[in-house]
């Protein structure tokens, strides 16, 4: 029977993870291995050190220095592992041991299919990236490993990644605009309101608003409008701004009904000082609509949006949430002067703010303090959250536990020493 992971607790275990463990089963049939194609152990079993942050489910190890891949479950916010982000940590950079790799799980099986060596490396950028090809030495993979090479192939559809530069800067930007709360690992923390609030969005449908390419209704102003209103030359109506337009609606001096824009307008629309309606645009209206600054609702385009609706460039990033105090740690962090402050903080603080600060205090291993340790478990607990509590006490159970013999992890062994290079890319 072929073994699967038991630490991956209420997530369901995903079917390509499934599948990756009963293709290695065959391949040993065959004398083969999964480690011919790209350095990697799948974890069997629960696996940390202090920087694993704890809401990674770990997912496998490079088999070097400790370096090992995670699931992001952004403190339960992924809706399943298949869409988590995945991390890679590593313990022995100490300034940076966390980073995003990929945006999803099949995305990280496709990058490590095309070349491991760009997620284990820490690269700032993609054209570092490229520096190091061009300097590398060619490595062409030799017949067994481009046998499970082809097996990848056959069973997931993997193709390899066209530009891995590219690839990395994209990835990076693309968690940056997920999170809402920056923290000192580089990760960044999603908001839990911002969440359900998307999930009540998408239960209620999609309220995509004007001048969203992205809107099943199509306002005014969007050329695919299918109804092709105000400001659309091929509007089969003819509204505002058309010449032709048989109703000469805003804008068109022979209108007979003058409307937005025009001074005679006896409705008086949009744009108009006089218009007792007060329409978008007007800054005395009563209803102000979208992309009025006094709009009480602020809707898309106003900075001040506190809703951030589509098409507020405030919409999306870490800008999205205002700063927040939090207790100040570093690596001279002396839980005897900072405990009340701490105390203080927790019994305040949102969800997302204990997040943020967990984070943090994780990166400068505050934790190593067996009574700061013991405090944030307990409160960890106290919150319904004794999972995090778990893993917090595992990444630090030499703390807890001094002469406590290291823990075996039971694993698939890949070995480290084959990367996958040279395949042909396509697009």
């Amino acid at each position: 029977m072929t073994p699967l992971p038991k630490h991956y607790g209420t997530y369901e275990i995903p079917a390509l993870i499934r599948q990756l463990f009963e293709l290695e089963h065959e391949l040993q049939q065959e004398d083969l291995s999964l480690d011919r194609a790209f350095p990697c152990m799948l974890f069997e079993d629960d696996f940390r050190y202090s920087f694993t942050p704890l809401d990674v489910i770990p997912l496998a190890s490079t088999g070097m220095d400790g370096i090992h891949y995670g699931f992001l479950t952004d403190f339960g916010l992924a809706p399943d592992l298949d869409h988590a982000w995945i991390v890679i940590v590593s313990p022995v950079d100490s300034d940076c041991p966390v980073r995003p790799v990929a945006a999803n799980l099949f995305d990280w099986l496709r990058a490590m299919y095309t070349d491991a060596d760009a997620l284990i490396n820490a690269f700032e950028h993609g054209a570092d990236y490229r520096a190091y090809v061009r300097t590398r030495e060619p490595h062409e993979p030799d017949e067994e490993a481009s046998e499970v090479r082809r097996r990848l192939v056959e069973r997931f559809g993997i193709r390899p990644i066209q530009d891995m530069g590219a690839y990395l800067d994209e990835m990076r930007e693309q968690r940056k605009q997920a999170v809402d709360r920056e923290t000192e690992d580089g990760i960044g923390v999603v908001s839990t309101q911002r969440t359900a609030d998307r999930s009540e969005q998408a239960a209620a449908g999609p309220t995509v608003r004007a001048g969203d390419p992205g809107d099943p209704v199509i306002h005014a102003g969007d050329p695919a409008d299918p109804v092709n209103c105000a400001g659309d030359p091929a509007d089969p109506v003819n509204c505002a701004g058309n010449p032709a337009d048989p109703v000469n609606c805003a804008g068109d001096p022979a209108d007979p009904v003058n409307c937005a824009g025009d001074p005679a307008d006896p409705v008086n629309c949009a744009g108009n000082p006089a218009d007792p309606v007060n329409c978008a645009g007007d800054p005395s209206d009563s209803v102000i609509h979208a992309g009025d600054p006094a709009d009480p609702v602020n809707c898309a385009g106003n900075p001040a949006d506190p809703v951030n609706c589509a098409g507020d460039p405030a919409a999306s990033g870490a800008n999205r949430l205002s700063p927040t105090a939090l207790p100040a740690v570093d690596r001279d962090f002396d839980w005897g002067e900072k405990r009340e402050e701490i105390q203080s903080f927790w019994a305040q603080a949102s969800s997302d703010e204990k997040h943020v600060f967990l984070r943090n205090a994780q990166l400068y291993s505050i934790f190593q303090q067996p009574s700061c340790l013991e405090w944030c478990m307990d409160r960890l607990k106290r919150d319904g959250l004794p999972e995090y509590a778990a893993n917090l006490g595992s990444s630090f159970e030499y703390v807890l536990e001094p002469q406590a013999q290291e823990s075996h992890t039971s694993v698939i062994m890949w070995s480290s020493e084959s990367a996958s290079y040279g395949d042909e890319q396509d697009d």
